[in-house]
């Protein structure tokens, strides 16, 4: 039976909320590795409907909530009760549970509304689809595109069953669905945007948000540990996205920090983009991540003319060996002479450690500890070398590290969220998990007990669901 739906709809866009981290991370950085602000993909979807379509649509982010139910209470009072309404679900493998559990309360409660799986989740793994039933269906690849469409013909069996990248349970997927050029998508307003719940105790400087200037997956070596290898590379018009970014003041944006994978910042990327921000005269401080890589004297100040106010850079590995495998080729010394040039022209490089990596060696934490000594104690943070399924490197070392769950046991934990724990989120398993926070806790400790450390009253703890920090002495996250 097709579904009968009014010719305008409402969106309600929601964020999930990630479960707590099973390895405790550490920030050295003054707070700077911790963003916490809604999902780009999300904003750009809220400004495609309502720029580009008839609909009408708000954004919920279940994080800014005590409970599930309360941040759903907002169902209860649609802008327009005669439109159908439909819940578009953003979904991750770390957030799966959580969307899986929005989904069922939304058909209980809410059972006249539509519920749609988004995100990377139902993009490299349409099949989970099938095993959450609470979804009526899923968007793979560019989801505004794919969920208009699904808007459009939601009445219409013999249409709907047409659209490329809609996954319909039951239904042989058909795919994701990318558009050739992102200026059919829309970049956010920051005005749609309600930024009080994000000015939190640890943002008190103001919000990081978190942004992109691509979408895809670039390809390269130092790419492997991202997901989404199969996404296209694009680029976002970069004249409207530097013009965003003069849109900032009034909102409590401190910085603009870019997500992209490090094979995005090529030396003609990032000059490319400082043209078009020196164009418009910048003065929006914003930041990036990528690989230890050559930046050309120029380049730098050209990032400092433009407001670039901080650069982290992920060190996956202290093993050489490992760190040419994923395309890393810079020495510690020509890092630590970049660094220098950096500081001169205020822009503060800060160092991301990624720790229990697969194939990393025995001897990890003394390693790390003569790396950190070496590159003259920076600003630093510690996380957990990340896992992704659908990477490349898991593709490549599908089976040879021992104990790392499979993808099935993600589906399994959001089938049953009340009878089963996350499954271990590292290389190693529930095995790395341990040895994984046993590294980051001795390093912490030792950072905090050594007499040279120039970061001794910068060494926090993230806690909480939210991303805060917690100082040992009681220091602002802010301060620098």
């Amino acid at each position: 039976m097709p579904i009968r739906s009014s010719l305008f709809k409402h969106a309600w866009i929601i964020q999930s909320a990630p479960p707590p981290p099973q390895v405790t991370p550490v920030d050295a950085a003054g707070g700077a590795s911790v963003r916490f602000s809604p999902a780009w993909d999300l904003l750009c979807m809220q400004e495609f409907l309502l720029e580009r379509t008839g609909h009408t649509c708000r954004l919920i982010d279940t994080r800014c909530y005590e409970t599930i139910d309360a941040a759903l209470n907002q169902l209860n009072e649609p802008p327009d009760p005669r439109a159908t309404q439909v819940a578009v679900i953003h979904a991750t493998q770390n957030t799966m549970e959580s969307a899986a559990g929005i989904a069922a309360i939304i058909k209980k409660q809410y059972p006249h509304v539509i519920t749609i799986m988004c995100g990377p989740l139902s993009t490299s793994f349409p099949e989970v689809i099938g095993y959450l039933p609470d979804f009526d269906f899923g968007l793979a690849g560019d989801s505004e595109v794919v969920l208009r469409n699904l808007l459009e013909f939601l009445d219409i069996e013999h249409r709907l069953k047409l659209v490329p990248g809609l996954i319909i349970p039951g239904k042989i997927s058909k795919g994701p669905h990318w558009v050739k050029d992102l200026s059919s998508l829309s970049l956010p307003e920051w005005y749609r945007i309600d930024w009080h719940p994000y000015l939190n105790a640890h943002n008190i400087r103001g919000i990081r948000v978190e942004a992109r200037i691509s979408r895809g997956h670039p390809g390269t070596r130092q790419d492997f540990p991202w997901p989404s290898p199969d996404e296209p590379f694009r680029i976002w018009p970069l004249q409207p996205l530097a013009q965003l970014m003069q849109k900032c003041s009034g909102h409590g944006i401190s910085e603009i920090f870019f997500t992209d994978p490090p094979g995005c910042w090529t030396t003609e990327a990032l000059t490319s983009w400082n043209r078009h921000l020196k164009t418009l005269r910048n003065t929006q401080p914003w930041a990036f991540q990528m690989m230890p890589r050559h930046i050309p004297v120029e380049l730098m100040s050209e990032l400092a003319g433009n407001a670039c106010r901080r650069i982290e850079f992920i060190i996956p590995s202290c093993n050489d060996e490992l760190c040419k495998k994923l395309g890393i080729e810079l020495t510690d010394r020509e890092l630590m002479a970049m660094f220098a040039s950096l500081k001169k022209l205020n822009i503060n490089p800060q160092i991301k450690y990624w720790v229990h990596g697969p194939g990393e060696a025995g001897g990890e934490v003394s390693r790390l500890l003569q790396h950190i000594r070496s590159m003259g104690y920076p600003s630093l943070s510690i996380y957990p070398f990340p896992l992704h399924h659908d990477s490349l490197l898991y593709r490549e070392l599908h089976g040879k590290v021992k104990n790392t769950a499979p993808f099935s046991s993600w589906i399994e934990w959001a089938q049953h969220p009340d009878q089963s724990t996350p499954p271990p989120p590292c290389w190693g398993g529930a095995t790395g998990v341990q040895e994984c926070n046993e590294i980051i806790q001795t390093l912490h400790r030792k950072l905090k007990r050594n007499p040279w450390r120039k970061l001794k009253r910068m060494i926090g703890v993230i806690t909480g669901k939210r991303g805060s920090i917690g100082f040992s002495d009681h220091t602002s996250p802010g301060t620098n």
